[in-house]
């Protein structure tokens, strides 16, 4: 099984103790997008996986698996922590008790950006869910956790501060907002002020705490994200589903 450890590390452990499945087809508690609590041990075999134990499900989500869409972003959220995520290295564990730690808080934000759109996600289906609002929350503050965020302060071209009386365009590769008077080639039909102030708004919240106002372009903060984690749309199984 691949885990997203608590240290934001991916590994895959070969987990001990029959979770699921057998002759009496038990039901499995450990599933996509579950928050599972166990013991991590040095490699397990040949193959270089860790061996797990004493695994159980501390959190599960009990909307997201019953709705289409939103499952499909719960797969995305996976799949995109996947592609950024560093493996845990075996050569970490192998001399070391299962009762130290081995971890490395560099990149925890991983582990706190998925927990958080996960619970966030499952508990909007309680009301009415706005799914590309999770997608753009989720997108958004792991750009602030991988420092890539836009910068929102001063034109990209300019160099004036930006307002929500400006008619804003995002460009990627200049990382951030302009005013879409400045942008030559006329990309920005549709102003990206409702993105900027979305995104500011993301700076300044927790993720428990965030209320979405108004729509925003989803898209083109989805495009400025992949531009700068070096990825393609193509590269993902499930974007498609979800944009």
């Amino acid at each position: 099984m691949k885990l997203l450890l608590r240290d934001g590390q991916v590994a895959h452990v070969l987990l001990y103790g029959g979770r699921g499945g057998g002759k009496h087809q038990k039901g499995s508690d450990i599933e996509l997008g579950h928050l599972c609590h166990g013991v991590v041990s040095g490699r397990s075999s040949s193959d270089g996986l860790l061996a797990g134990k004493e695994f159980e499900a501390t959190w599960c989500h009990q909307k997201i698996r019953h709705d289409y869409k939103a499952y499909a972003l719960c797969c995305f959220f996976l799949e995109t922590i996947n592609k950024l995520a560093p493996q845990a290295s075996i050569h970490d564990w192998e001399e070391v008790d299962e009762n130290e730690s081995v971890h490395n808080d560099e990149m925890v934000g991983f582990f706190r950006v998925l927990s958080n759109a996960l619970i966030y996600l499952d508990r909007s289906l309680n009301t009415q869910a706005n799914l590309p609002g999770q997608l753009a929350l989720f997108v958004s503050k792991l750009m602030l956790e991988l420092g890539i965020f836009p910068l929102l302060e001063k034109c990209v071209l300019s160099g004036v501060p930006l307002s929500s009386q400006l008619r804003l365009g995002l460009l990627a590769e200049k990382g951030g907002f302009a005013d879409a008077g400045l942008i030559a080639d006329g990309r920005h039909g549709a102003s990206q002020t409702p993105l900027w102030k979305f995104l500011l708004q993301v700076r300044e919240t927790r993720y428990p705490d965030f209320t979405f106002s108004e729509d925003i372009s989803v898209k083109e903060l989805v495009d400025y994200f992949l531009f700068h984690v070096h990825l393609h749309p193509f590269d993902f199984k499930t974007l498609s589903l979800v944009i």
